[in-house]
């Protein structure tokens, strides 16, 4: 049986991952682990600003960084269930902000046969930039399957 690692943050919850999913699955039936890494500090730093620069500092949670981490496991939640719907074995977690060792913690302990990593459109992924596809191949010798899935409507930061 195959094992799958489905790495998003943003996109978790997107169509063209979950179809990309149900599709490998459906070619080679196998088990699913779902890591999120966590919202990088950036993103949850860029939103404390603007809050600031609007005057709305004063209704800011206690911690910003727990908020952000909380989206990220309901989003996780969210796709979980979305995919135990389909009748699909899948486990997840949220991860380390670092994608590169969010994803080595969990290796070290499931293997994976194959990564499908989801990102933002070029532009807009972080982690594009950072030409994570090519470099989670090379480092754990995977074969990475990578989709990109529009900016989610809430959250196009």
């Amino acid at each position: 049986m195959r094992r799958y690692l489905v790495v998003a943050n943003q996109t978790l919850g997107s169509d063209v991952l979950h179809r990309t999913v149900l599709s490998r699955l459906g070619q080679v039936p196998g088990d699913v682990h779902l890591l999120a890494p966590a919202t990088h500090a950036d993103h949850y730093t860029a939103a404390l600003a603007a809050l600031t620069a609007d005057g709305a500092a004063g209704g800011l949670p206690r911690s910003v960084a727990e908020s952000w981490r909380r989206r990220d496991t309901v989003r996780l939640g969210a796709a979980l269930e979305r995919l135990r719907l389909d009748g699909i074995h899948a486990t997840g977690a949220v991860g380390d902000p670092n994608p590169m060792l969010a994803i080595r913690r969990v290796l070290d302990r499931w293997s994976a046969h194959e990564v499908i990593l989801a990102t933002l459109p070029a532009g807009a992924s972080r982690w594009l930039g950072l030409d994570l596809p090519t470099r989670v191949a090379r480092r754990f010798g995977l074969p990475v399957v990578h989709v990109t899935a529009p900016l989610p409507q809430a959250t196009a930061t």
